[in-house]
């Protein structure tokens, strides 16, 4: 799937994904998004994931300003 996205959309470097589980824990695609938002990701304890995300964005020359302020750390 990501081998035809690419091929066919060659200037889509990242998807994100809106996703919801309800009670019977089917999953539902909110909303898909070319541009994803990476701050939450900077809220967890765990850093790695946040990380990975910039390290990708700068492989294909994405800057993340991760001045963010909507979001808050979890317990």
């Amino acid at each position: 799937m990501a081998a035809h996205m690419s091929h066919r959309y060659p200037a889509l470097n990242e998807l994100g994904l809106d996703l919801a589980v309800d009670q019977d824990l089917t999953p539902w695609i909110l909303e898909v998004n070319t541009l994803p938002d990476p701050c939450p990701f900077t809220k967890l304890r765990e850093q790695d994931t946040i990380q990975r995300i910039v390290a990708y964005g700068r492989a294909y020359g994405r800057r993340y300003p991760l001045n963010c302020t909507k979001s808050k750390q979890g317990e």
